[in-house]
């Protein structure tokens, strides 16, 4: 393989970088749900890093090494999770 990404360009600098958009119901809360949020991304990201660290490959994989840490260290409840 080139090393061309399968559009045929070259890497770009951003590679390795991960984006998720999701679609969320948010309840009018105010800054409750702003908090939410902001935990949220922190969480998310923290996920990412152990992830690649660690070099996860499964969905199982990923719950069994992350979901209570992600509960008890960001206090977020399991539905968000």
């Amino acid at each position: 393989m080139s090393g061309k990404t399968p559009g045929g360009s070259a890497p770009t600098a951003n590679e390795g970088v991960l984006t998720l958009t999701i679609g969320m119901k948010v309840s009018p809360d105010g800054p409750a749900g702003v908090e939410l949020l902001k935990t949220y991304r922190s969480a998310l990201n923290h996920a990412i890093n152990k992830i690649l660290s660690l070099n996860l490959r499964t969905v199982k994989d990923v719950h069994r090494a992350l979901y209570r840490e992600l509960v008890e260290h960001f206090n977020l409840p399991s539905r968000v999770l």
